[in-house]
C-alpha cells in the first residue's frame, strides 16, 4: 500500500520531518523541472540542499548496515574506511 505524498512515515533515521520534507521536496522539484520552466538561483539551491539531506539519510543507513554485518569493531571500521564512510554518519540522530 503506497503512503500518500507528504504523509510522515517511520524514518529509519528517527525523526520523521527531514525524511518527509525531503521527499516532498524532491518530488515538488521533480515536477518543476519536468515542465520546462527556467532554473533560478534560488532553485538551484534548493535542489542541493534536497540532495544534501539525501545523501546525508543515504550515508547514515550506509554506515548502520555496514556495522550491523561486521564481525568487530575493526572490521566495521575497515569496512567503512574502504566505502568512504564516517563512522559518525551512522550514529542516530
Amino acid at each position: 500500500m503506497a503512503t500518500p505524498a507528504g504523509t510522515p512515515r517511520e524514518n529509519p533515521v528517527g525523526t520523521s520531518t527531514p525524511f518527509v520534507v525531503a521527499a516532498v521536496s524532491r518530488k515538488v522539484l521533480a515536477m518543476t523541472l519536468a515542465n520546462g520552466t527556467p532554473t533560478s538561483p534560488t532553485r538551484i539551491a534548493a535542489a542541493r540542499e534536497v540532495e544534501s539531506m539525501h545523501n546525508a539519510e543515504q550515508c547514515s543507513k550506509a554506515a548502520r548496515t555496514v556495522a550491523d554485518h561486521s564481525a568487530d569493531a575493526s572490521d566495521c571500521l575497515r569496512l567503512l574506511d574502504m566505502l568512504g564512510l564516517d563512522p559518525a554518519d551512522g550514529k542516530r540522530r
